[in-house]
């Protein structure tokens, strides 16, 4: 048997033998079960058997068994305490509940909950705690589990208050084996909430003729609508200080200020009266008393708990003027001026004392105030003004004194005629000097500029001007200029502005950073009078000169260190580079200095170049960047090898030292000898006649000889002949390899040819001589006209010659006629040269001109016996404008191979002259280009084809463009060549970008003619105009974008021009125009603010002042919304858009026009009045609400009123604003009642301010409904044994469900029955507060408020006295409620049958 669990609950078996003996049919074994004290639910576990020897007769039935545990533990569950206290203001209460099982550490091992129930006893759910969860929930094993209760404070007086919590089971999860106890808690909740009680006002102010004056406190506890709870009093009591009581004012010395549940006012029950004295026609101060306002209860603590009644003295008034309103005074000669006041009387029979108490004035004098005291009866007061000797210059100033009363000034005393004038003449002796801070000044060029100062002299006083003005800066030229890219920028009349008191004054000149090296410059600065400046202001030391001293440093040096250069160049250029940090100028004057030469050893000498000597200074220009200087070149015709010298830069003695020498002060000059000798021979061909021997014709030369010693060595020269028609020995002797020396300096060397003469009748024959190097060779001797033939001419033949040996024609003339001549020897007869024909050709060969410009050979033939023949040879005429003048030769060639005829070689030379011409011109008469795009391109055409080089020179001239500084464009001129084939050329001309805004300029280029060009060019259209369209960009922006100030100063408003030029950005005079809005309006508010504003010529600010208007009337802050609507074109306008505020200095003060008003009930409304001060002197130039507020005193709402809050617009022709209070007649008889109204301004406004002390007012309801007070029967009967009678009082109208509202007493009369009746004190009445007994018969009855009816029993003294008859009674009133009256009813009897 095998059994399972955890082996906490029971004792586990596995494994078990059970065994069964033969006939036994039941086996029994035990399971040991675990007591462990704790609360458990029901448990089980499981038994199974097994079989351990199977045997097939025996099965298993039941193979399991459930075994269930009941727990028999018990636990005990309850609170933790029986009873709670908490303050209220702890706002947190837990409620433990624990497992009571002191011994076991998990007595209940399921978890399980609780419940708690909450029941009220004083204290209730939902107004004083709250049970967040009422479910109290313990987990396994858990001791403790708490409830959390809120406690609410709720800030009401309250007594202790307890509730219960009840502890129970719930159904879900509950056990009974689970006991609670204990199970009922009680928790009391203490109250600490302390109530603040307070006057309604800390302070009363009354007049002595306002009659009475009830005193109020309030329960100050905001957020909580009953605050107290209970009824409560509080105690008034009344002292005297400076009011005496009986004869300033009548009161009680002590009251008693009852407040109702819940509420939040109360009112002592007796009024204050003030007594006004008819015969006190004086004005006096004012008089108080004090209330002191006491509690007996521990947790109402009155604060403040006193009060101070202030009475007024309001029935008279006194009235203050000036005795004189104008005052003129001059500085230095008046020490002082006494300005006095009086007290004047507007109507007669005034009391000698108008005033019996000593008070202040102030006499305000240019924002100083000064005081003037009043003693007691006193009718005038003076005070002295010092008028100060300052030795200033000052203009005649008139100042406004005026009256004001101190700010506790009497609101009885009353000033008039409050506003005078003083005016101030300056002292006539009182004089300034104006001079220059320095009669001279230097300043090095790189400062950019030069601040030249003009003062005040006055060492007495430290500001001698009290006026602003103005004095003109100029500037003279002198070694500095002002000229454009001059040294310095001009002042012309420059006006330099002296504000009020200010002693100095400066002005920057700019200093032009030319970075040139200069000498020291100097011009001068005046200072001169404008025609305002006043006379009394003197010019000292007016002039001063200003140097301007140059530290640019400039350096000169070789551009190389190097130059090589050939010996036949004639000579060889050196350029001086001369740099500083300007690149246009670097030294603004000529300076000189030394050139020395030096031929290093076997290198060249003077033969070779120009001597030292002759060299002398090198001078270099103002401004020259580049100076170059040429130092020649001897050419000594021969061949030489490479030689060197040195040339170097030296100082003089009157080199500036600004002017370093660079480390290239010394370059070398290298000299390639490029000399050659050619040698050749003399002729391309040799002539000789049959027979005759060639000598010293054959020759071998130097070429293009230029000096005694071309080769200054010896060559050798190798001779040869070589057959062609001609042939060796029989026609000539040959030449092999014949070598000829040339010895030195010798430029001609010959060899002879002899010819053979052999009478034969022969053509010409030839042969070839050639010329080739000998031995020893130099590569610097060239060999030309090495071949050359050699023609034998058979002098028997007949010979064709041309006739002439020039031509000349025009290439308009289309051709040209050649003729040859032909002469025999031996003529056939006189008439007859030859007696065959035949014909030549006439060759053309070309020159300087070409095949191009003339046609093919020609031919002519000769006829028998003719001696002369013609052909002709074509020109062409192509158009194209050529060289002036053109040649070719013709020459003759045998057109047959008849020996009979020599053909000469002679030839002759055709001129042709060019008659085309061509056209140059501009291509277009204008070009438009924008400042920015930095050069413009100029076009020139060609009309024709030429070819022939033209050049033709572009520059430019000024016009509009060029004027002014700086210049606009680059002064230049550029010489254009229009090579052949080509029509069109262009050249760029600079344009200057300045970042200037300027108007439209413009400037020329012109076409013009070179020395060389070609006069049949023609010139046309040879000037344009450019067009500078400037697209640089202004803004003009408004300075300052936001201003403000008061009345009475002034803003100066400005226009900025700004650009990225530092100096003039806008080259023309402009106009900008404003729109102006807001809520200021201009004439009345402000003044000087232009429509549009004229910015001129390269003024970067322009302003202009707007004056604000002091109008002494009360506004609003104001503004004045000005902005650029229009510029020019090339002006942006940006922060255009300025907020100049008027901040307002008048103000004014509101305040209740009454302070305590009675109003009548049946009236229905009331008018409550806030009245502006000073607005006879002032007005209210805008609307503004003044919000009423009626808070519930003893009068309630919505009972007694119903307006709370209501926003009424000021009225400025009545000068009040009036809200109307809505009072309900409620028809019954009630006290006074009365309300607190409060006064605030809708909307905060800063020149408008609300009275601190006269802004909250009392408004009292006067009751004037009525009431009867009667017996609701007249008769009563009652027999003779009778003990009592009841008697009943009613009050009339009865449709009033409340005909009288307050607790009231009624006299019930039985004083001529006294003797029988008597009332009955001493019973219980249901309605009614009681009966109390004046006197004998006379009886007080106690009515409660609301209440109609009053019974009470009528006793008598002794039922057996036997009395009969009717016994009067009457009701009356008593003497504190006159409207609770007697109606019919109020006498009756009672009959005593």
């Amino acid at each position: 048997m095998e059994c399972f669990s955890d082996g906490e609950d029971f004792v586990a078996v596995d494994g078990l033998q059970l065994t069964f003996q033969a006939f036994q049919n039941r086996a029994c074994t035990s399971v040991t079960i675990n007591d462990d004290d704790m609360l458990e639910q029901t448990e089980s576990f499981f038994a199974r058997i097994n079989i351990t020897h199977p045997h097939s007769h025996i099965t298993l039935g039941i193979p399991s068994v459930e075994i269930t545990i009941v727990n028999d533990d018990e636990a005990t569950v309850g609170l933790e305490n029986t009873t709670y206290t908490v303050m209220e203001n702890e706002l947190k209460l837990y409620v433990c509940v624990v497992v009571n099982a002191p011994l076991v550490d998990c007595p209940i091992v399921f978890p399980f909950e609780l419940l708690f129930v909450a029941t009220a006893a004083t204290a209730f759910q939902g107004s004083d705690y709250r049970v967040r969860d009422p479910t109290l929930r313990f987990g396994a094993c858990a001791m403790r589990q708490c409830l959390t209760v809120d406690i609410i404070d709720n800030n009401l007086i309250e007594d202790a208050e307890t509730f219960n919590l009840t502890l129970i089971h719930l159904p879900r999860g509950s056990t009974d084996d689970i006991t609670l106890h204990p199970t009922v808690a009680t928790v009391t909740i203490e109250d600490e909430d302390m109530v603040i009680v307070a006057f309604d006002r800390t302070e009363y102010s009354v007049q002595e003729t306002s009659g009475s004056l009830t005193i109020c406190a309030r329960v100050v506890s905001p957020g909580v609508s009953c605050p107290v709870t209970t009824p409560l009093s509080l105690t008034l009591y009344v002292y005297d200080r400076t009011a005496v009581n009986n004869s300033d004012y009548v009161a009680y010395r002590i009251q008693t200020i009852e407040f109702a549940r819940c509420s939040r006012s109360a009112c002592a029950p007796r009024r204050i009266t003030f007594v006004n004295n008819p015969y006190d026609v004086e004005v006096e101060n004012v008089e108080t008393f004090d209330l002191l306002l006491t509690s007996n209860f521990p947790r109402v603590r009155p604060d403040p708990f006193i009060a101070e009644v202030i009475i007024h003295d309001d029935s008279e008034k006194a009235y203050i003027r000036l005795e004189q309103r104008t005052f003129t005074v001059t500085e230095g000669v008046d020490a002082a001026v006494n300005i006095c006041a009086e007290i004047y009387d507007p109507t007669p029979d005034r009391s000698s004392c108008p005033v019996v108490f000593h008070f202040d004035i102030n006499l305000s004098v240019h924002g100083e105030d000064f005081p003037m005291i009043f003693g007691p009866c006193s009718r005038r007061a003076c005070v002295s003004i010092p008028i100060d000797d300052d030795e200033q210059l000052e203009l005649t100033k008139t100042y406004t004194y005026r009256l004001e009363g101190a700010y506790d000034l009497d609101r009885r005393i009353i000033i008039h005629t409050a506003i005078g004038t003083l005016t101030v003449i300056d002292d006539p002796t009182d004089e300034a000097v104006l001079k220059l801070d320095k009669v001279a000044y230097i300043v090095e060029e790189e400062n950019i500029t030069i601040t030249v100062c003009v003062e005040v002299d006055s060492p007495a006083i430290d500001t001698p001007i009290d006026f602003s003005f103005s004095v003109l800066l100029n500037t003279i030229d002198g070694t500095a200029v002002s000229t454009y890219r001059g040294d310095f920028g001009a002042l012309r009349r420059r006006s330099l502005y002296f504000s009020v008191r200010e002693t100095r004054e400066c002005y920057n000149i700019a200093i032009t950073n030319d970075d040139t090296q200069e000498d020291t410059e100097t011009f001068t600065v005046t200072v001169s009078r404008t025609y305002s400046l006043d006379p009394r202001i003197r010019l000292e030391d007016n002039v001063a000169v200003v140097s301007i001293v140059d530290a640019d440093i400039a350096t000169v040096e070789f551009e190389r260190t190097v130059y090589i250069v050939r010996e036949k160049a004639g000579q060889v250029q050196l350029c001086v580079a001369i740099t500083s940090r300007h690149s246009y100028c670097p030294v603004g004057y000529d300076f000189s200095l030394i050139l020395g030469a030096d031929g290093e050893d076997g290198g060249a000498n003077q033969e070779d170049y120009v001597s030292q000597d002759t060299m002398g200074d090198l001078i270099i220009e103002a401004c020259h960047r580049r100076q170059c200087f040429s130092v020649g070149i001897v050419d000594t015709k021969e061949v030489e090898e490479e030689e060197d010298f040195d040339i170097s830069l030296m100082r003089n003695d009157q080199l500036d030292p600004l002017i370093k020498i660079g480390s290239r002060n010394k370059t070398s000059v290298t000299i390639i000898d490029d000399d050659t000798a050619t040698f050749g021979l003399t002729e391309a061909e040799y002539r000789v006649d049959e027979g005759h021997t060639l000598t010293e014709t054959v020759c071998v030369e130097l070429l293009e000889e230029s000096g005694d010693c071309v080769v200054p060595f010896s060559i050798n020269v190798i001779f040869n002949t070589r057959d062609i028609s001609a042939d060796s020995p029989e026609d000539y002797e040959a030449l092999v390899a014949v070598m000829v020396r040339v010895p030195p300096c010798i430029s001609l060397v010959c060899v002879n040819i002899e010819t053979v003469t052999d009478e034969l009748i022969e053509g010409d024959e030839k042969l070839y001589v050639s010329l080739t190097r000998g031995i020893n060779w130099d590569s610097r001797i060239l060999l030309n006209h090495s071949h050359s033939e050699v023609t034998i001419e058979d002098d028997d033949a007949a010979r064709v010659t041309i006739q002439n040996s020039n031509y000349r024609v025009s290439e308009a003339d289309r051709r040209v006629t050649i003729c040859a001549q032909v002469r025999n020897p031996f003529p056939v007869s006189p008439d007859c040269e030859l007696d065959f024909s035949f014909s030549v050709r006439l060759v053309p060969i070309a020159v300087t001109a070409g095949p191009s410009d003339y046609g093919s050979s020609a031919t002519m033939y000769f006829a028998r016996c003719t001696n002369v023949a013609c052909a002709t040879i074509s020109i062409r005429d192509d158009s194209f404008m050529e060289k002036a003048e053109e040649e070719f030769i013709v020459s003759l060639q045998s057109a047959n191979t008849d020996t009979r005829l020599r053909v000469s070689a002679r030839t002759s030379t055709v001129q042709t002259t060019d008659d085309d011409d061509i056209a140059i011109w501009l291509q277009y008469s204008a070009y438009t280009v924008e400042e920015s795009s930095g050069r413009v391109q100029v076009c020139a055409l060609i009309n024709g084809t030429s070819d022939i080089n033209s050049t033709v020179r572009l520059a430019t001239i000024s016009d509009t463009a060029g004027i002014g500084t700086p210049s606009d464009f680059d002064s230049e001129s550029h010489s254009v060549t229009f090579k052949p084939r080509i029509s069109r050329q262009c050249v760029y001309f600079n344009i200057r970008d300045d970042n200037i805004v300027e108007e439209r300029e413009y400037f020329n280029v012109t076409l013009g003619r070179t020395a060389d060009l070609d006069d049949r060019v023609q010139l046309r259209q040879t000037s344009t105009t450019i067009f500078i369209l400037d697209d640089d960009r202004a803004t003009v922006r408004l300075d300052p974008l936001v201003a403000d100030n008061t009345e009475g100063r002034s803003i100066e408003l400005c226009a900025v021009v700004e650009s990225a030029s530092t100096g003039c950005r806008v080259e023309y005079g402009f106009n900008i125009t404003f729109d102006t809005r807001g809520s200021a309006d201009e004439g009345e508010d402000y003044s000087g603010l232009q429509a549009y504003l004229t910015i001129p010529k390269c003024r970067n600010r322009q302003c202009m002042t707007i004056q604000i208007t002091e109008d002494q009337v009360v506004e609003m802050n104001e503004t004045i919304l000005v902005s650029i609507s229009r510029s020019v074109n090339s002006v942006d306008y940006d922060r255009s858009n300025a907020t100049i505020t008027i901040y307002d200095n008048d103000n004014a003060m509101v305040r209740l026009k009454s302070l305590y008003q009675i109003e009548q009930e049946n009236v229905g409304r009331a008018s409550v009045c806030a009245v502006v001060n000073g607005h006879p002197f002032k007005s209210i130039a805008f609307p503004f609400y003044v919000r009423f507020t009626f808070n519930p005193d003893s009068a309630t709402r919505p009972e007694d009123f119903s307006t709370t809050q209501v926003d009424v617009r000021y009225d400025p022709v009545r000068n009040e604003a009036c809200a109307q209070l809505v009072v309900v007649d409620t028809l019954g008889v009630e006290l006074p009642e009365s309300l607190s109204v409060e006064i605030e301004l809708k909307d905060d406004h800063s020149a408008i301010q609300i009275s601190n002390t006269q802004n909250f007012g009392i408004i009292e309801i006067v009751d004037d409904d009525v009431a009867g007070i009667g017996l609701e029967r007249t008769a009563y009967t009652m027999s003779s044994t009778a003990a009592t009678v009841e008697v009943c009082l009613n009050v009339s109208r009865p449709e009033i469900s409340c005909p009288i509202t307050f607790p009231f007493d009624i006299f019930f009369n039985l004083t001529t029955s006294a003797d029988v009746f008597e009332v009955n004190t001493t019973q219980e009445l249901s309605q009614g507060e009681g009966i109390e007994e004046e006197r004998r018969g006379l009886y007080k009855l106690l009515f409660d408020s609301c209440q109609k009816r009053f019974c009470f029993d009528v006793c008598r003294r002794d039922r057996t006295s036997g009395d009969r008859g009717r016994f009067e009674m009457t009701v009356t009133r008593t003497p504190d409620h006159g409207r609770i009256t007697e109606i019919d009813s109020s006498i009756g009897y009672i009959e005593i049958r």
